[in-house]
């Protein structure tokens, strides 16, 4: 049997304005846009990760119609 670790209890979101820099959202998205490198890796990253999901779905949809 396996006992349970965690619970909903556990669990909380934490109010915008206390993470580490004490950043409220629209600050943050403020300084990531006014930073050309983070925003163009950013988008990199998220263009990347679209194209290696599409992939996946494709080699998941082909195994599956082979069983059919």
């Amino acid at each position: 049997m396996v006992s349970e670790t965690m619970s909903a209890a556990c669990t909380y979101a934490a109010p915008l304005g206390s993470g580490p820099h004490g950043l409220t959202e629209s600050e943050f998205r403020l300084l990531l846009n006014q930073d050309l490198c983070a925003t163009t890796k950013l988008a990199e990253g998220l263009q990347a990760f679209v194209e290696d999901t599409n992939k996946l779905e494709a080699a998941v949809l082909g195994k599956v119609r082979e069983k059919i």
